[in-house]
């Protein structure tokens, strides 16, 4: 079968998975953080730390086995990783679900109050989509988007060795988690000597700072045009690698 045939299915596949995936997980941290009377905030940047952590190796490796051997090593090195992580979650599964069927009994019922605050937060959350959404853009935009617009526009040589694009993608992660460790630290040191905000405050916050990624990469391609000059991921003239 023509790789081209079987483009869309596994776009599919990978669509799917990732939506019952990502969803799930989110959720499953929160009960986490109920259970033993942790942060979700904090929880949530650890989450999104590893996730991180993920995104700056899995590319590298990729991009090895896409170079130095063939297409298909790459596809399936991320094939194997998804089912080694899959293993290991149900791996664990039969505990989570002990765990479960004890609380089973401990769960009051819910009131008409609290099933009006409910109403409220998920209306709100629903509300929240389209906004957070329009947030994302940029950042989903990385993983092709970015890569292919940074091997025309980036100066991606340095002392004679050529970075392959798709590094691009790695650092971009490699970044993430430099800044995340850094969150978590501010946060923590704030927390112990003011008042923190509320999650939907450095939502906006982070949204806020999200945005400008954009617009920074926007005023180096108007720098670019005005000066012919690829841009430098090092914020300094090209000619000096």
């Amino acid at each position: 079968m023509l790789p081209e045939a079987t483009f869309l299915p596994a776009l599919a596949c990978i669509l799917v998975g990732f939506g019952f995936i990502k969803g799930n997980l989110a959720a499953q941290i929160g009960e986490l953080c109920a259970e033993r009377n942790v942060s979700r905030t904090s929880a949530f940047q650890v989450y999104n730390l590893m996730l991180q952590i993920a995104a700056t190796i899995s590319p590298l490796v990729c991009a090895f086995f896409s170079q130095e051997v063939s297409w298909p090593f790459a596809f399936g090195a991320a094939g194997a990783a998804t089912l080694l992580g899959l293993a290991i979650y149900l791996a664990g599964l039969r505990s989570a679900r002990l765990k479960e069927e004890d609380r089973r009994g401990q769960i009051p019922e819910q009131t008409t109050s609290q099933g009006s605050r409910d109403f409220i937060r998920t209306s709100t959350l629903i509300l929240l989509v389209p906004v957070m959404a329009l947030v994302w853009v940029g950042n989903q935009e990385i993983p092709i988007g970015y890569e292919l617009w940074g091997r025309a526009h980036f100066a991606l040589d340095f002392l004679g060795w050529k970075m392959p694009a798709s590094y691009l993608v790695s650092l971009d992660a490699f970044i993430s988690i430099v800044t995340a460790a850094l969150s978590i630290a501010f946060w923590r040191w704030w927390g112990m000597r003011h008042v923190q905000p509320d999650e939907m405050s450095k939502v906006a916050l982070g949204a806020t700072l999200a945005a400008a990624a954009p617009f920074a990469l926007a005023l180096a391609s108007m720098h670019q045009d005005a000066s012919k000059a690829s841009i430098s991921l090092a914020g300094v003239s090209p000619s000096t690698f």
